[in-house]
């Protein structure tokens, strides 16, 4: 829902190959581990977070490979493990209705120094919590969705280049 973030790619290289280079790949981001495993014909990029002891909001990412003739497409679709969208949601709804109470206070109470307080409470707790999704878990999100792209790139260099030895000799 608010954590849930699809990409689309394209690569000429036909869906076998792509979803054969990618499995078992490693990425290595902010000192943590994170592996594409085959779940059910679906590649799942998932974190080992056995290896960290902090309080992280981490993504799982699911890759689907679809032919298109001899190109692939790949569709990226990265949400957040249910266990760590509760507190963020929680704090979303804490400011909805801290904003709700401040505009009841403005309105009815006509009390502008406290409406204008929560107001600013309310904002400060949604930067903060912005900055850590952004520092966390969608930076995960933009280094995985990166780092797929970037090593299908590769991958079809590599094919590309193979194949033009192959027809050269």
């Amino acid at each position: 829902m608010f954590f849930t973030r699809t990409h689309h790619y394209n690569f000429s290289i036909p869906k076998e190959l792509l979803g054969y280079k990618l499995i078992g790949n490693h990425i290595k981001i902010h000192d943590l581990d994170f592996q594409v495993l085959e779940d059910d014909h679906l590649l799942t990029v998932l974190p080992h977070t056995e290896e960290t002891a902090e309080e992280r909001s981490f993504p799982i990412t699911e890759l689907q490979l679809e032919d298109e003739g001899n190109n692939t497409k790949v569709v990226i679709t990265s949400r957040i493990r249910k266990v760590d969208s509760g507190l963020p949601l929680l704090l979303f709804i804490l400011c909805i209705l801290l904003l709700a109470t401040s505009f009841i206070f403005l309105y009815i109470g006509n009390e502008l120094e406290v409406s204008v307080t929560m107001c600013a409470f309310t904002l400060v707790i949604l930067l903060l919590l912005f900055v850590r999704l952004q520092k966390d878990y969608f930076g995960y999100v933009r280094k995985i969705h990166g780092h797929i792209k970037y090593t299908g790139d590769q991958i079809t260099k590599d094919v590309r280049r193979q194949l033009f030895k192959h027809k050269a000799a």
